[in-house]
């Protein structure tokens, strides 16, 4: 009894299906009122413009006539201005006749929009529907002239497709094939890892926390050169020094503040002896701004902590440098 009731609810969607398909393609082009309406115009329009052309053509005669009679009681030359002067007067009144049909023809295609250009029409690029009544399954718009309509594209549907959307449908086809790709990424390597428990590696090039380094005797490197100072964009490190027993210069105050810091690099290239550099470190954040403001002794605390990391970047760099 399930299987019979799945059935006839199944049969139900299709004819419902099939009866909606029929009706969409069956429907008659003249049933969109702007279309009617844009037809009536069209016709209107020839019939106006058959009317003045007959005009036209009537006064064309009198001014032959008049012409004819005017040349028996006049010279040639006069009546050779007169007739130019007609003419003219007859050209300059069609061409205002054949302007005011354009104008009235694009008011009535493009009344939201009356300043598009009054040569554009649409002509059939699709497959004819009904030669006789000029009907497309598409349009396009070209430069030209010509009639148009602009009618729902054709779908050809036959029973056998109807009745393959509906038992589509009814099985969940779309829901069975995307749980098929689910499953089926469940089963391959995860492009994630366990952070922090696992880490991905890090280029050699890689600007993280500063760091002092000393030289391997235990004597600090920086020779307060200042140019770190100098270079850096963001003015974030300040440096004071003053000159030893010995004679040699070696900073008093050596500071950064980490909050200025653009992590640019420049401090670590303008250093001639390697003393400020930005090591792998880049888990280093805090819950106050001062302990953001790192001073020398910080500086070379994280020197003395990454020295074996910091020493293997640099020489695994150096043939760039």
């Amino acid at each position: 009894m399930i299987i019979l009731g799945i059935m006839f609810v199944g049969m139900c969607v299709a004819m419902n299906m099939f009866s909606r398909a029929r009706f969409k393609n069956n429907r008659s082009i003249f049933s969109n009122p702007r279309i009617l309406k844009l037809a009536n115009a069209n016709q209107s329009t020839k019939h106006k413009t058959r009317t003045r052309r007959h005009m036209f053509a009537q006064a064309r005669e009198q001014a032959a006539s008049h012409h004819a009679r005017h040349n028996k009681v006049s010279q040639a030359s006069d009546e050779s201005v007169e007739v130019d002067t007609v003419s003219r007067r007859l050209s300059k009144t069609e061409n205002n006749v054949n302007n005011n049909v354009v104008e009235l023809r694009r008011k009535l295609i493009y009344p939201s929009n009356p300043r598009l250009p009054v040569k554009q029409t649409y002509i059939c690029t699709g497959a004819v529907v009904n030669k006789s009544l000029n009907r497309c399954s598409s349009t396009q718009t070209v430069k030209g002239g010509g009639d148009y309509y602009n009618v729902n594209p054709q779908v050809d549907l036959t029973p056998g497709k109807v009745l393959d959307e509906a038992i589509s449908g009814m099985m969940f086809a779309e829901l069975i094939s995307g749980m098929g790709v689910v499953l089926g990424q469940m089963f391959k390597e995860p492009a994630t890892i366990n952070y922090p428990f696992e880490k991905g590696p890090l280029s050699p090039r890689f600007r993280g926390e500063h760091a002092l380094r000393r030289y391997p005797s235990g004597e600090e490197r920086c020779i307060a050169c200042k140019l770190c100072e100098a270079i850096c964009p963001a003015q974030a490190i300040t440096i004071e020094a003053e000159e030893r027993a010995d004679g040699s210069r070696r900073t008093t105050r050596y500071d950064i503040d980490m909050t200025k810091c653009i992590y640019c690099g420049f401090c670590q290239e303008a250093c001639p002896v390697d003393a400020i550099v930005e090591g792998p470190n880049f888990e280093y954040s805090t819950e106050t701004h001062e302990e953001l403001l790192y001073n020398k002794e910080k500086l070379l605390e994280n020197g003395d902590k990454w020295e074996v990391e910091i020493a293997a970047n640099l020489e695994a760099d150096h043939l760039y440098r």
